[in-house]
């Protein structure tokens, strides 16, 4: 009788597979640790250890440790383990979630001057980023770029052309509402190929309530209603939150 654990999938052993499959779990929890423990026994001899090393910077991403990325990505040199495009994404991403703006520019700028395409992705986090660093005018240039990249055939990025424009106008929505720019979060709805769904109602919300607009408030509340999009606390906080202001 076969051994199971001698079957290969993909070239891989089952076991491997199974032990890289969890570890991505892992990595989407952000639960680095975890990621590590499972890794750590595999890096010598993974025939692919970027991909391990990029796991935990994954990791790191979605919990947005930026201290560890960085300690991370040192040990990744210092292994003498080729980065790629993915690697910088993820400490874009994870500098991006740390709220630290400035960190993930510089991400950006260094995939770039190693010969690395910057994607739609990254330049998402990117002007969310500054938006929720309160910098708009670096968050605008930004998303000129985007917007530009998304407009472009053949553009690199995990989406085909319709949906990189979705993510661009998505971006912009959710950049002007972490600024609290009402009139301009409006501007880009009203502009948007995209249906006008929960998460748009949500970020005009929120723009209004930061922009302490009650009025405004309550009639895009009253619109979400009227298109049958269903209310949750999510939806009532910065209705609530703009009479507060």
């Amino acid at each position: 009788m076969r051994c199971p654990m001698r079957r290969f999938s993909a070239g891989r052993p089952l076991n491997l597979r199974r032990t890289e499959d969890l570890a991505n779990q892992f990595a989407e929890a952000g639960h680095v640790q975890k990621v590590k423990e499972l890794i750590e026994p595999l890096l010598e001899t993974h025939r692919n250890p970027r991909f391990l090393f990029n796991l935990v910077l994954k990791a790191f991403a979605n919990t947005g440790d930026l201290p560890g990325a960085d300690a991370w990505y040192l040990r990744m040199l210092k292994s003498r383990v080729a980065v790629s495009g993915r690697t910088f994404g993820k400490l874009l991403k994870c500098a991006a979630k740390a709220g630290a703006a400035e960190a993930a520019e510089g991400w950006l700028r260094r995939a770039a001057a190693g010969g690395f395409q910057v994607s739609v992705p990254q330049l998402v986090s990117l002007v969310e980023a500054f938006a929720r660093a309160q910098d708009g005018h670096r968050a605008q240039a930004w998303q000129q770029r985007l917007a530009e990249m998304a407009g472009a055939p053949g553009s690199h990025g995990s989406h085909g052309s319709h949906g990189r424009t979705e993510v661009a106008e998505g971006a912009s929505l959710m950049a002007w509402a972490h600024l609290g720019d009402l009139r301009k979060a409006a501007l880009s709805t009203s502009q948007s190929k995209t249906k006008f769904g929960k998460i748009q109602w949500i970020a005009m919300l929120d723009a209004c309530a930061k922009s302490s607009n009650t009025s405004k408030a309550v009639e895009c509340f009253q619109l979400g209603i009227d298109l049958h999009l269903k209310p949750c606390v999510v939806t009532y906080t910065p209705v609530i939150d703009s009479f507060a202001r």
